[in-house]
């Protein structure tokens, strides 16, 4: 077995006593070894598991855009910060988030343009973040 990194391509894989080498692709350098200690057993996951995700569209916005959000659990209590010019925070918006799929539409009118970043907050943590950019 054998896996090849895209942006490195470097390469790990076990060799014939148990050992995670990784190499050069093109050069085979086996300098850097790893052995595995011990093996833990770890659940499959939960088949319904909602992988948390933020997509803002429009994206180029004007005047308004929507937060669509998947979430793994509810929270009544979450908030979105936008951070103009992806640090100076704006504020933080009260939003009601479900587990599953939400659509926030919010108003970006009195946002100036540029470059944003949108943040997600869920349970009091900050969880997912987009850049968001306003164009007039």
């Amino acid at each position: 077995m054998r896996f090849v990194s895209v942006l490195s391509g470097k390469a790990l894989s076990f060799d014939n006593n148990g050992i995670l080498v990784q190499r050069e692709v093109r050069n085979r350098n086996r300098r850097q070894l790893w052995t595995i200690r011990s093996v833990e057993p770890s659940p499959v996951g939960d088949p319904t598991e909602i992988q948390e995700n933020l997509i803002i569209a429009p994206n180029p916005a004007s005047s308004s855009t929507t937060l669509f959000i998947s979430s793994n659990v509810d929270d009544p209590n979450a908030t979105y910060q936008i951070n103009e010019r992806g640090f100076i925070r704006l504020g933080r918006v009260p939003i009601n988030i479900k587990r599953g799929q939400n659509e926030i539409r919010i108003d970006v009118s009195r946002v100036n343009t540029g470059v944003h970043r949108i943040d997600i907050f869920i349970n009091g943590r900050r969880r997912l973040l987009e850049n968001l950019v306003i164009n007039r």
